[in-house]
């Protein structure tokens, strides 16, 4: 039962790091990367991979060298892509009209619905009349 436990907490950990990243990631450069799980994909196997290797030669020291070398391989990777690809996409106008849409909002879209219904109220009491919707 406790190893089964342990096993939930640190699946549970692993997603909390990959979506802190990707939320991270977002928050800082506005840019959505979908990179960010293979990258994460490649740095297991690529871990899994040097462990395979290193541990025979150094035993318990190279599953840390295989830490170490998969997680500066990655961030190459990473590097790589941000240099390559991502800086083209800072300040696009396509995806920041995307973000910045009132509708994407939530407290934004809240307002908006309680302005429009007050607004609406304000014209029936006038008694303003509004076309009916066509009935399809």
């Amino acid at each position: 039962m406790l190893a089964q436990l342990l096993n939930g907490l640190a699946s549970a950990s692993s997603l909390f790091l990959l979506s802190l990243g990707l939320t991270l990631i977002f928050g800082v450069s506005r840019v959505v990367n979908f990179a960010h799980g293979s990258l994460a994909m490649l740095g297991l196997y690529l871990g899994v991979t040097l462990a395979q290797a290193l541990i025979p030669l150094w035993g318990a020291l190279g599953f840390w060298g295989a830490v170490a070398g998969a997680a500066l391989a990655v961030a190459a990777v990473g590097a790589l892509i941000e240099r390559g690809v991502l800086r083209r996409l800072y300040g696009s106008p396509d995806l920041r009209a995307g973000t910045d849409h009132p509708r994407c909002d939530a407290g934004r879209l809240g307002r908006r619905r309680s302005a429009r219904a007050q607004g609406a109220g304000a014209d029936r009491r006038a008694g303003a009349r509004h076309a009916e919707p066509a009935v399809v």
